[in-house]
């Protein structure tokens, strides 16, 4: 796609119009521009407008082996933080005065977290742990917001933050490695069959860890579509769509910030050589074009179909609602909400 500029002047013979491509990078940029202020007011205004309180465990005493995999969990995710952040951002920083692409990712998946809270974005069908470090949700922020109590919505602030700037940005960097040396150990297998064997990975590496931390009680899945639901009926039940849909998120984040044209660009940056800006602004339109594409996939792959599926969720199992450091007012007993559909 092109866009034609006429440089014809005045004095002497008319020239050729000049076309001049398009440099998607620029609209990638101007979508994260969007993402990134939408995430900043959401947030904001929960953080700084009164909104924020911690939610507490209620009247259910928690077991320890969830007290232990929560606080387990928060170490890991916190101290991975802050070792990515080194490695990724203030180390390349320090030795070259400017920070790399992994460095833009990190800083771009922290744009992304905001969008956690969409999980219960039309009715309540997952719960958090409150023994997490919490200041409850910020889903009242979110445009077109529908769910009852987003405020007892118990986002994990360590842990929740962890996952991205850590785990995810571990995962993309691991498996983009990964993907480059397969391509080269095996350059007769067609790339489709490589990124579904990635997919096929991804599945079931997903539901290995997920499952645990349901099952060690960090998080549960409450209103799930019971035909595509394991385990149904406990408070362990886990949505096999959402392997499959986490899946999705991770592989189509990957092939945006791993496959590379001619010049170096990923599918994200493509015509920023072309795009007149000094070294700093232009990395500026890296990062948000990154922040863009992560959040467009984020949507599309991940939280557009599992509200879809939650919305034609059943009823919460009652060997998790008559957990209140699952529910805490979100649903079900001491509320006018019920939890799921009956």
């Amino acid at each position: 796609m092109t866009t034609t500029v006429d440089h014809t002047t005045t004095e002497g013979p008319p020239t050729q119009p000049v076309t001049e491509p398009i440099r998607p990078v620029m609209g990638w940029a101007a979508l994260g521009a969007l993402f990134a202020l939408l995430a900043l007011y959401v947030q904001g205004r929960w953080l700084l407008g009164g909104q924020a309180h911690h939610v507490g465990t209620g009247i259910t005493p928690v077991p320890l082996y969830a007290r232990i995999s929560v606080r387990s969990n928060e170490i890991l995710f916190g101290l991975g933080s802050l070792v990515c952040c080194y490695l990724a951002v203030l180390r390349p920083k320090a030795r070259t005065g400017e920070i790399g692409f992994n460095g833009l990712l990190w800083l771009a998946l922290f744009f992304v977290w905001w969008q956690d809270a969409i999980t219960n974005y039309l009715a309540p069908g997952f719960a958090w742990n409150a023994q997490f470090l919490n200041l409850g949700g910020w889903g009242a922020n979110i445009p077109g917001w529908a769910s009852p109590n987003p405020g007892q919505s118990t986002i994990p602030l360590v842990w929740d933050v962890g996952f991205y700037l850590f785990a995810s940005f571990v995962l993309l960097v691991m498996a983009s490695a990964l993907l480059e040396r397969a391509r080269h150990r095996w350059p007769n297998l067609k790339l489709p069959v490589l990124l579904a064997l990635y997919y096929v990975v991804l599945v079931v590496a997903d539901f290995a860890m997920e499952f645990l931390w349901v099952v060690t009680g960090s998080y549960a899945y409450g209103g799930t579509v019971k035909s595509w639901t394991l385990f149904s009926g406990h408070y362990y039940q886990f949505p096999i769509y959402e392997a499959l849909l986490a899946a999705a998120v991770f592989l189509g984040w990957t092939c945006l910030v791993h496959f590379k044209n001619e010049q170096g660009e990923t599918f994200l940056e493509r015509g920023l050589g072309r795009v007149t800006l000094r070294r700093r602004p232009k990395q500026f339109v890296r990062f948000l074009a990154l922040v863009g594409g992560l959040n467009v996939a984020y949507l599309i792959c991940y939280f557009i179909p599992i509200n879809a599926f939650q919305n034609h969720g059943g009823p919460w199992p009652a060997d998790l609602q008559k957990r209140s450091y699952m529910v805490h007012g979100l649903c079900g007993p001491g509320t006018a909400v019920t939890c799921g559909k009956r």
